[in-house]
């Protein structure tokens, strides 16, 4: 399992971005932890949306937040993030949808 650290990095230079595979990453994504958790989310075939960052005071974790094939945006603790833990997630959430709207996808 790949672990992932979120830090506050400095963001990557014009250049560092322009050599990016730009078929998974967005042009918005610019510290290299953003990227590596784009690919993770394209390799389990969801779309990466952002991190929303925690309040460790208040126990609070920093969540990596995805999206499923109906647009919904899902959410996982960076601790738990790897690509299995976002396949699972998707796709119990993509069935409930399938579920409510009559299996139209």
């Amino acid at each position: 399992m790949e672990s992932v650290q979120i830090s506050t990095s400095p963001r990557l230079s014009q250049q560092d971005r322009r050599q990016s595979d730009r078929r998974i990453i967005d042009r918005r994504l610019h510290t290299a932890e953003e990227i590596k958790l784009a690919k993770l989310c394209a390799q389990a075939g969801t779309k990466f949306v952002g991190v929303q960052r925690g309040v460790p005071e208040s126990n609070l974790p920093t969540l990596v937040l995805f999206n499923d094939d109906y647009g919904s945006t899902l959410a996982l603790p960076v601790e738990d993030f790897n690509v299995g833990a976002v396949i699972v997630k998707a796709a119990k959430s993509n069935e409930k949808w399938r579920r409510i709207l009559g299996g139209s996808r």
